[in-house]
């Protein structure tokens, strides 16, 4: 079971299937050999991902996570204010 503990506080856990709070990320070109692969199961396509993206439910930062290890790759913080 993996715990991550958010900047702003949140407690994510994945004891929960499914999970809200996890996304799997596929490259254009992984999505298009799966849409044309009509054997592939769920578990098959989640093995095909290289990352998946956790949202934060508080203040919506996204935690990219190496699918293999969970090593967090990146945390990114969404622009609240899109003046530039």
């Amino acid at each position: 079971m993996l715990n991550i503990k958010c900047k702003c506080g949140e407690n994510m856990w994945s004891s929960q299937m499914p999970n809200e709070l996890e996304y799997w990320v596929y490259s254009d070109r992984q999505m298009d050999l799966m849409l044309q692969d009509d054997t592939l199961s769920s578990i098959d396509m989640c093995i095909m991902s290289e990352c998946k993206a956790w949202k934060c439910p508080k203040c919506s930062r996204l935690y990219i996570l190496d699918s293999k290890t969970n090593d967090v790759l990146g945390v990114y913080k969404p622009e609240l204010n899109s003046e530039e």
